[in-house]
């Protein structure tokens, strides 16, 4: 059987919790303008299911930290991380108004381009298939598809 109440303590109001609420109050007074974003924001995050998705992580967070570092010291993946470093440095390496100048050009916006040969197209087309017949080449590329799907 339950034990009987004998004394019941009151609970003692912390000295800062009026002035708390006086700031809520001051805050919520304006028109109601803050507390009509909170509820926007907080339907935009419900809609998105963002906290089904954060709370998932959270729970798993051993289980998925697990699988991103398994990932990450993977060989296969430390070459593709590498590889994309590669990429980034040359790519931000070039002079982009020299590049807009030459891609210009081959939409023929001046009639200057040069004349390709049926050979030269060939030729870089096949180099391009034995590029992409590299495993590396294709599992990184796979890696940054799957990336840009997710996006």
């Amino acid at each position: 059987m339950a034990k009987e109440i004998e004394v019941i303590e009151r609970r003692q109001v912390p000295e800062n919790l009026e002035a708390s609420m006086a700031k809520i109050i001051e805050v919520l007074g304006n028109g109601g303008e803050v507390m009509e974003k909170f509820a926007r924001l907080l339907d935009a995050v419900q809609r998105s299911e963002i906290l089904t998705f954060l709370t998932a992580l959270l729970e798993n967070w051993d289980r998925v930290m697990k699988v991103i570092t398994e990932e990450l010291t993977d060989e296969r993946m430390a070459r593709f991380i590498r590889n994309a470093l590669s990429v980034f440095a040359i790519v931000s390496s070039v002079d982009t108004d020299r590049l807009m100048k030459a891609v210009s050009k081959m939409a023929g916006g001046d009639g200057s381009a040069p004349a390709r040969s049926g050979g030269d197209l060939a030729h870089n087309l096949s180099s391009l298939i034995n590029l992409l017949s590299d495993p590396e080449v294709s599992a990184g590329l796979t890696k940054v598809l799957r990336l840009i799907g997710s996006i």
